[in-house]
């Protein structure tokens, strides 16, 4: 099905032409950071060893004061929420006596001033705090930034955050400057980019620029952005470009290196205050050549700093007397003061105004478009390990997302229905009592997506500690979404919920998800489409009965496929049998199937065909029939696709559209990275952030590895047992959108010791050569970034962060699309290459702190959705700079990966008097617009009556984000509405009597709109408050 882009009175153009006609870069990618790469000096100091091993590269040779020189000094102490220690740990040992230790210490010291960016801490801490000091920290009204954790303040201060502080993550993508700003937060500091850049930037006095989206034609996401210059945010790398002077600032270390010589850190006497005071002024003066302006910001910390009162008295103490000297002496004509981001970034306007013809001074800024990754800290070793380091947790991350979304829109909606109705009281104080439990797998989401939890990069027992905390709150949602299922059903719900079994399951947090098996006692199967729109599913679960089949309510057998179950080395299960079935599911809707034995049924079963095994995989007895093959290659197809594969490499080799008959070579091919770096004298290796291969990516040496070929009337499957893999490919038949798509599913388990020191790569092959090696991959799921390869940054920092999707497309009309399901580590490098690192088995540290490798490895799942598309419009003009963006089709596929169905059965209770009656349960009558996403719809605290404890309402916030796609590619195979505006009114039984648009956390409201006229722009989020009757 090929649709148009635009409709008639449609003003909207998804193409890239339209986004450039703002100007926001030149045609030839005037802006882009990616432009700048080959420009850029990536030169390392060679065979100049120090005692840590890591050089101040941005260096300082000759300065001219600047005077009256107007410095901020910002105290802070960045603590992890997670990392060598367990969350509970960290706050019991560091961030609980930091943050008494602040609120003491600022009401005796009027003029100090602290910056606390772990807002998750800073909850914790004030729940438990005492109501002095509750007071003491309204009162003084510190400043609270964000960091990791994109949250609204957890605690009723009074404080509306203009400044971001985000000093640690590895690497900064323009998605997250986007959402600052659509916080309400409009400056903001980052630390960790690759030296290079900053000595690049810091050359022409542009580490403060405005960093703009790619796609923004306005300008209206502008953000202001200070990159700090030198190596870390400890206060050696602070003050100034020389680490051995600053050092001696650090007043709670009694000493520091420079090379093999000890520097003391004295305290501040009258005997050498002065000798300290100018040679702080001396690096001010030198940190400050970097900046076209008169203010400087100087941070003051570092990891778990202040956490006793004795630091605070030694840092700040001596800081103030010597700043007390400085401001004093004439000579020096310089101005020092405590302060906080958000002093600095006012600070700095106030200079702007006073030194610039234009009032508006921010716009004299450079502007930069692009993201900052790979991140790199010293010579070869990029931080682009992290990428891929223990995928299973990235992947339960997702799976929790994804459930919470479910949960919290489905509660919603519940909610919303319910207060419709009449006599509903005990059902509506049910749902507010489990509103808790969302907010507690929503804040161990949150703690997850700290940067050394999502990353891969903490210690065993913490990141154990991590799984935990996911899978405590994935088995609360899915025991929410139990109660909302049995609510959904119009039949004794109360009674109903007990017998709801989640089709999979995540019992063990340090192992995959697996199926429950149902049985001849399960007589119901519920669908949940968790989608706006509508969605053809090929629905899988285990049975425990090949003769199980699915049937609609009223008797009718749907479309299905019994396949085998099989095991590492395909050994066929015995006791399970997958069921694989047609499910077409209206927009977030709930639907019901009969479950039940019938006596004819071998047209169900898949015929296999088995290649490269000498003994037959099924025992007697077995209802499938399998034929032996020895043919060297062979196809699987539908009516969209033909796959080819080779039986000796046992894997993908070109794939044709049967639309066109058009052939393009795709070949899957699984090779491995060894580790140790050939260009540099430290011969480190990979760790759990860095990826240091010692070469390119070697491939494996298979020839006919064991195969099994599955066909069906709902999917064609190709299972291949390669080392350390157990990979297949699958073609569906479900007169949808997945029919389009090749589907690979890799169970990948490095634990055994033959991978130690190796990484395994999955790599796609393809004809497809992108004119420029450019490749488009995505920005935390929300927009695509191009990129190109560069070849000074070597193998490993030419892999970027992808989370949801990546492309190549030839400079004539074929696209190939690689959506996931998780985040990996992506590179393109060659021409029609795309590679994935599926996971990775490091033996050592790699000198980041963590001490110790990544030796933890289970076996880990992952999903992906090749696609082959041709563009209607070829030749287009694409340079570094320009957007990227999907085409309609990999949007939906990417939004079903992100958003699976959940599957239940229901084992109804033998003296149930009646079966249930109900065929489905719509929550939205009518589809949403292709490209708006539903991001989430979270219920708000219930209003209810003290006395009675009647409810009277409730509200939501609705967050939805308009996709930005490629109109030059229209098939899409599903039902699309491309209309502009929606009508949210449109939800099933629900009242809206109030609807108000607000900043992306909420905390401010903007204006009331119309719930019939929804209109969110091209590629914005846009978060909604609804008040509910």
């Amino acid at each position: 099905m090929a649709v148009p882009c635009k409709k008639t009175g449609d003003n909207r153009n998804y193409g890239v032409q339209q986004a450039m006609k703002g100007r926001l870069v030149s045609d030839d990618g005037d802006g882009a950071v990616e432009k700048e790469w080959p420009s850029i000096d990536l030169g390392y100091p060679q065979y100049v060893y120090t005692v840590s091993g890591w050089i101040q590269v941005v260096e300082v040779a000759s300065y001219t004061a600047k005077p009256a020189l107007h410095v901020i000094v910002v105290p802070h102490s960045h603590q992890d929420v997670g990392w060598r220690e367990t969350v509970d740990a960290c706050f019991s040992s560091h961030a609980k006596s930091t943050l008494s230790n602040m609120v003491t210490k600022l009401e005796e010291h009027r003029k100090w001033k602290f910056i606390w960016a772990e807002t998750a801490f800073l909850s914790r801490w004030y729940d438990g705090a005492s109501d002095t000091e509750k007071q003491s920290l309204k009162r003084y009204n510190q400043e609270i930034m964000f960091d990791d954790n994109f949250l609204a303040l957890p605690i009723p201060l009074d404080v509306k955050p203009t400044s971001s502080w985000s000093v640690d993550p590895f690497g900064h993508s323009p998605t997250m400057a986007y959402l600052l700003k659509g916080a309400g937060i409009d400056k903001m500091v980052i630390q960790r980019v690759h030296y290079a850049i900053k000595r690049h930037l810091a050359q022409s006095q542009k580490l403060e620029f405005i960093w703009r989206q790619s796609w923004d034609v306005h300008g209206s996401s502008d953000i202001l952005c200070h990159m700090m210059p030198f190596l870390t945010y400890a206060v050696l790398y602070s003050c100034g470009p020389d680490p051995h002077i600053c050092c001696q600032f650090d007043f709670y270390k009694d000493k520091c290196f420079r090379g093999s010589k000890v520097i003391k850190s004295e305290p501040v006497t009258d005997n050498n205050i002065k000798k300290l005071a100018w040679a702080l002024w001396e690096q001010y003066q030198k940190k400050a050549q970097l900046y076209n302006s008169n203010v400087l910001l100087v941070p003051h910390g570092d990891d778990f700093r202040y956490d006793t009162m004795q630091e605070w008295d030694k840092q700040l103490g001596n800081m103030e007397k010597i700043m007390a000297f400085m401001n004093a002496d004439k000579d020096m004509n310089i101005k020092i003061e405590f302060g906080t981001i958000t002093d600095y970034f006012r600070t700095l306007e106030v200079d702007r105004k006073q030194h610039s013809k234009s009032e508006n001074s921010v716009m004299q800024n450079h502007i930069l478009i692009g993201d900052f990754f790979p991140y790199n800290d010293r010579d070869d070793q990029y931080w682009t390990g992290f990428y891929s380091s223990r995928p299973l947790y990235k992947f339960m991350a997702r799976t929790l997302q994804a459930r919470l979304r479910m949960a919290e829109i489905f509660y919603t909606l519940t909610l919303g229905h319910l207060l419709k109705s009449h006599n509903n009281n005990h059902l509506l104080l049910q749902l507010d009592s489990k509103l808790a439990d969302l907010q507690q797998a929503r804040h161990a989401q949150a703690t997850f997506m700290h940067h050394d939890g999502i990353t891969g990069t903490s210690k065993k027992d913490v990141t154990k500690d991590y799984a935990s905390l996911l899978q405590k709150a994935l088995s609360t949602v899915e025991e929410l979404l139990k109660l909302l299922l049995a609510i959904t059903v119009p039949q004794e719900e109360d009674s109903l919920k007990s017998h709801i079994k989640m089709a999979q399951e995540w019992p063990v947090a340090t192992a995959p998800p697996v199926f429950t098996v149902a049985n001849i006692t399960t007589s119901m199967v519920l669908v949940t489409n968790p989608l706006t729109s509508t969605w053809v599913y090929a629905v899988k679960m285990q049975i425990a009965d090949p003769r199980l089949r699915i049937f609609t309510l009223d008797g009718k057998q749907v479309k299905q496929q019994v396949n085998p179950v099989f095991n590492w080395k395909l050994e066929v299960s015995q006791i399970a049998f997958e069921l694989v079935f047609e499910a077409e599911m209206p927009p977030l809707s709930v639907k019901s199937f009969r479950l039940m034995s019938v006596q004819q049924a071998s047209k169900e079963y898949a015929s296999l065909t088995i290649l490269n095994l000498d003994h037959n995989v099924f025992g007697s007895g077995s209802p499938f029939k399998s034929v032996k093959s020895v043919e060297e290659s062979f196809d699987i197809e539908n009516s969209f696709l033909k796959a080819t594969f080779s039986s000796c490499k046992g894997t993908l080799q070109h794939v044709m559209r049967r639309s066109d008959d058009q052939s393009s070579k795709v070949e899957i091919k699984f090779l491995m990275y060894g580790t140790g770096s050939w260009t540099n004298p430290f011969k480190d290796k990979s760790g759990a952030y860095i990826f240091l291969p010692d070469g390119p990516a070697k491939e494996q040496d298979i020839k006919y590895p064991p195969m099994v070929v599955l066909k069906g009337p709902i999917m064609w499957s190709v299972l291949t047992v390669l080392p350390g893999v157990l990979h297949e490919v699958t073609l569906y038949n479900v007169s949808g959108s997945l029919d389009a798509g090749v589907h690979v599913k890799n169970l990948v388990n490095l634990a055994d010791s033959q991978w130690d020191n190796k990484e395994l790569v999955m790599r796609l092959v393809s004809d497809i050569h992108s004119p420029n090696d450019d490749v488009c991959v995505d920005l935390n799921g929300f927009q695509l970034n191009r990129k190109r390869w560069q070849a000074g940054r070597l193998i490993q920092g030419n892999f970027h962060p992808v989370n949801t999707m990546a492309y190549i497309e030839d400079g004539h009309q074929m696209r190939l699309t690689l959506l996931m399901d998780q985040a990996h580590g992506l590179a393109t490098l060659n021409s029609g290459w795309l590679e994935v690192i599926l996971d990775r088995r490091l033996m050592q540290d790699d000198w980041r702190g963590l001490g110790e490798g990544v030796t933890d490895n289970v076996p880990t799942p992952s999903s992906f959705i090749i696609l082959l598309e041709k563009h209607t419009k070829p030749g287009l003009k694409t340079y570094i700079g320009s957007p990227c963006r999907p085409s309609l089709l990999a949007h939906l596929l990417s939004e079903h990966l992100s958003n699976p169905p959940a599957v239940a059965t229901l084992d109804l209770p033998a003296e149930s008097k009646s079966p249930l009656k109900f065929d489905r349960q719509y929550l939205l009558p009518s589809t949403f617009p292709c490209t708006l996403h539903l991001v989430n719809l979270r219920a708000l605290a219930l209003d209810k009556e003290e006395q009675t404890q009647s409810v009277r309402g409730a509200s939501a916030l609705m967050i939805l984000h308009q996709a930005g796609i490629d109109c030059g590619i229209t098939e899409i195979y599903t039902k699309c509405d491309l209309k502009q505006t929606v009508d949210v009114k449109g939800f099933q039984d629900i009242r809206i009597s109030r609807m108000v648009q607000t900043s992306l956390t909420a905390t401010v409201e903007a204006k009331e709109i119309s719930p019939g006229d929804v209109n969110v722009p091209d590629m914005e989020l846009r978060v909604y408050k609804i008040n509910f009757s």
